[in-house]
């Protein structure tokens, strides 16, 4: 574990060679966006830290983090950058899902890509959904800079660029997903149609259901046979998630249907795979 001055570890110090083993120098304020995720990461998953407000990750302003590095004959700090005197290996720092991510974003062209482009490639990769997942949205190394756009931390992007990335995603984000929510035999009903990477995927509560929804978790159950498939939860904005397990265990596709019934008394859940053809066929 690398240490201060002093001999110490220091938690900080750690982390700011870890963002300079990809960005040297670094600006306060992308710094400051990376140990904001970090944080968050760590308070929300953390029991240690999220037992109570006072146990959770905090760190110093960047005035205070500017001038601990100013004393230091190591590191050049010139107005808002910290940089180190000496060049570090990023593969050095980070895990394999995340060199995947920087190595990924790195060999983009533009410099930005999205979401599900960097899923495509690390899964291509060999790595794991899930792990790319949770790393694109908490890796210090990756910094978002837009709806489902991400770059590396110090990357000089354009505005022009980043808008040009943003439209083209809004024309594959206006795809429909929730084809139909209805009542049918007394349980709300939703027919999904599912996106390319279904690990972690979210649905929408259309507003005249959301409220009989909402901050409640249902046992998923496959409608088949009748087996218990993880668990659908809901929060308070109506947001639906949980159907990795049950996406996975039916090998589930972009664009396969999945149908769910809530039962609103039994907080169960039951699912089924479709696929566009037999939809559509069923609703002629």
């Amino acid at each position: 574990m690398l240490r201060d001055d002093e001999g110490k570890r220091n938690r900080l110090v750690n982390f700011v060679l870890k963002v300079l083993s990809v960005c040297n120098p670094v600006n306060i304020f992308d710094l400051e966006e990376a140990l904001k995720r970090s944080a968050s990461f760590r308070n929300s998953s953390h029991s240690s830290y999220n037992k109570d407000h006072d146990s959770q990750i905090t760190f110093p302003p960047n005035e205070i983090i500017l001038e601990k590095f100013r004393r230091n004959d190591r590191y050049v700090v010139d107005a808002n950058f910290i940089g180190s005197k000496e060049e570090f290996n990023y593969k050095d720092f980070f895990g394999n899902v995340e060199i995947g991510i920087i190595e990924c974003l790195a060999s983009s062209p533009t410099g930005v890509m999205s979401r599900n482009e960097i899923l495509k490639n690390c899964i291509d990769a060999g790595l794991n959904e899930h792990s790319v997942n949770i790393n694109i949205s908490y890796s210090p190394a990756v910094t978002h800079v837009g709806i489902e756009t991400y770059k590396l931390i110090g990357k000089s992007v354009d505005s022009t660029t980043i808008a040009a990335h943003q439209q083209s995603l809004s024309d594959i984000v206006n795809i429909k997903r929730l084809l139909l929510c209805e009542w049918e035999d007394g349980m709300i009903k939703f027919v999904i149609r599912c996106p390319q990477f279904t690990t972690n995927f979210v649905i929408g509560s259309p507003s005249y259901v959301k409220s009989l929804l909402m901050n409640k978790k249902f046992q998923a159950i496959s409608f088949l046979d009748k087996q218990p498939c993880g668990t659908i939860a809901v929060n308070e904005a109506g947001s639906i998630y949980g159907m990795g397990a049950f996406c996975t265990s039916q090998d589930i596709k972009e664009d396969d249907i999945l149908v769910m019934k809530f039962d609103l008394l039994s907080n169960d859940v039951y699912m089924i795979k479709s696929s566009i053809e037999q939809y559509i066929a069923l609703n002629d």
